[in-house]
């Protein structure tokens, strides 16, 4: 198996747009990260510049000690999981499936064995003689996906596979997805833009991407409550967050900000004076009886908890609470128990308070 490592890797596209600026990742074998962003962050740049399907503009993709671009197509041994990728629609379900085999004059009954095995887990077994071209869509999404687990493969890259997908076909894929994975031997880089594929896949090696940066990697857990920049709070909170714009000030106890109660701040005095941005996770909006009293704008209901949208002074607050907790209210008075202040420009965390 091959580390996969990419050292500043950029790819700008004519008329100066970016697909990946400045992009470091070391993955180890077996290694499983997720790579979370919105359409249009970068996501499958990224993949196609480790596949070898871009090149990059500057930067280098190795493969063990080995440059990318240096290793015959033949020989990377990756698979890439894409729409973008597509069947041959004359074909039958079963040679599509064996077609990564084939190619590589696999014996006759490992590409039997392989291919029934793969059918079988993707519930593709009863169409593997169909013609290709009389699939439903979201056959023909299984299909694409399980002809990526089977050969064996040093890279596994998926790109957004399961977008067509409805909740329920979702389910039943990523259920197939998760047992593949379990029993291949190989690096993964599983890109979304859904935060549920993420923790279903790995949540622990998560790197956020916004407009071809990475942000930050690490848990996504640990990213969402201590995220170093706002932009991936809004993206892991859904623009649940709220951002409070206030004003660092100075008493006998110290630096402190006004953002739902009176927060003293570890922060440097030069920001003393100057305005700066509190966010505030829905959670640790709480209800107080001394705190700020907001109207209760409307209530967004969900399974196990409600979304309550506040207004503060024309600016919106979003909290989280049990099940109808202000069903009947028109208002409620609230505080932050916990909040991270954010500088201004840069939108990057200067500090925290409780």
């Amino acid at each position: 198996m091959a580390k996969l490592r990419l050292d500043n890797v950029e790819k700008i596209y004519f008329g100066g747009y970016v697909g990946i600026k400045g992009a470091d990742i070391t993955l180890e074998n077996n290694e499983v990260m997720t790579v979370f962003g919105k359409k249009g962050a970068g996501k499958s740049t990224l993949l196609k510049v480790v596949a070898g399907l871009e090149k990059p503009s500057s930067g280098e993709v190795f493969l063990g000690d080995a440059r990318l671009e240096d290793v015959p197509i033949e020989r990377r041994n990756i698979s890439f999981i894409t729409d973008e990728l597509g069947l041959f629609r004359r074909k039958s379900v079963f040679y599509n499936l064996a077609y990564p085999l084939i190619i590589r004059r696999a014996d006759k009954n490992e590409i039997n064995r392989r291919v029934n095995e793969i059918a079988k887990l993707f519930y593709l077994d009863n169409v593997l003689d169909e013609s290709v071209r009389y699939v439903s869509r979201a056959q023909y999404a299984r299909i694409l996906i399980a002809r990526g687990f089977v050969r064996d493969s040093d890279i596994y890259l998926f790109d957004n596979p399961l977008k067509v997908f409805s909740q329920d076909d979702r389910d039943d894929v990523m259920t197939a997805m998760n047992t593949a994975i379990s029993h291949i031997d190989g690096t993964i880089i599983y890109a979304t833009d859904r935060l549920d594929e993420v923790s279903q896949i790995s949540g622990r090696n998560t790197a956020i991407l916004s407009s071809g940066v990475m942000l930050e990697r690490g848990d996504i857990s640990d990213i969402y409550r201590s995220a170093e920049y706002l932009e991936s709070v809004r993206l892991l909170s859904d623009g649940g967050n709220s951002e409070i714009l206030t004003t660092v000030k100075k008493d006998e106890g110290g630096y402190y900000v006004d953002a739902l109660g009176k927060h003293y701040v570890n922060i440097n005095g030069i920001y003393l004076g100057k305005e700066v941005i509190a966010s505030v996770l829905p959670e640790d909006i709480i209800a107080d009886g001394n705190g700020e009293r907001c109207a209760v704008r409307k209530v967004v209901r969900r399974v196990d908890c409600d979304y309550v949208v506040l207004d503060r002074s024309g600016a919106d607050l979003v909290m989280r609470t049990q099940p109808k907790a202000f069903e009947e209210l028109d208002s409620v008075r609230v505080a932050a128990s916990s909040v991270a202040i954010y500088d201004k420009n840069a939108e990057r965390r200067i500090s925290f308070a409780n």
